[in-house]
């Protein structure tokens, strides 16, 4: 069985992939104003894509590529963080081997992710911790780890937002797109 992904009684078996599908359609449909129209996705897709990446979101005619990834909130002796990894890379090489133009990595409330609401509302944006980063700034090393203690020194927090911020959660959707 897996974990419940809400605090409540109800059961939602979903796998973590599909969550961050789900929540990133969310958070384009109500921080972007984007229409289910204008996302394209695989959720409901067994073969491959017909594009780099996990989504595919086009918006005032332009047209992003997305590889999401998804992770609970860990801790350890440096404190609290999130782990993302084997995003699309060459087993060989390490280097990407899909160019999608941007990383969109979701941190969830907790590592048996903890929404308080179904992964379609925007409440459960506001539970939920957003890195979007641009191709260029991807780590090489096929791993993300964010300390949410040292967030604001680091290079990558231009490319942040908490979900309980719509202000700040609007200046990166629109960051996105430059």
């Amino acid at each position: 069985m897996k974990n419940n992904l809400f605090n409540s009684d109800s059961y939602y078996p979903i796998d973590r992939d599909c969550l961050g599908k789900i929540l990133v359609r969310t958070f384009a449909r109500y921080i972007g104003n984007c229409p289910d129209s204008d996302i394209s996705d695989d959720i409901f897709y067994k073969g491959k894509n017909q594009f780099p990446g996990d989504t595919l979101i086009y918006w005032q005619h332009k047209k992003l590529s997305c590889e999401i990834k998804t992770s609970g909130k860990l801790s350890n002796h440096f404190g609290d963080h999130y782990a993302f990894a084997k995003w699309r890379c060459s087993a060989q090489s390490g280097k990407l081997k899909l160019p999608f133009d941007r990383l969109f990595c979701i941190g969830l409330p907790a590592k048996g992710y903890g929404l308080c609401a179904p992964p379609n509302s925007p409440k459960a944006l506001k539970s939920c911790e957003f890195f979007v980063l641009p191709y260029l700034e991807i780590p090489g090393s096929n791993q993300f780890q964010p300390y949410l203690r040292t967030l604001h020194k680091q290079s990558y927090f231009k490319y942040y937002a908490h979900g309980s911020d719509y202000n700040a959660c609007c200046n990166l959707w629109h960051q996105m797109w430059n």
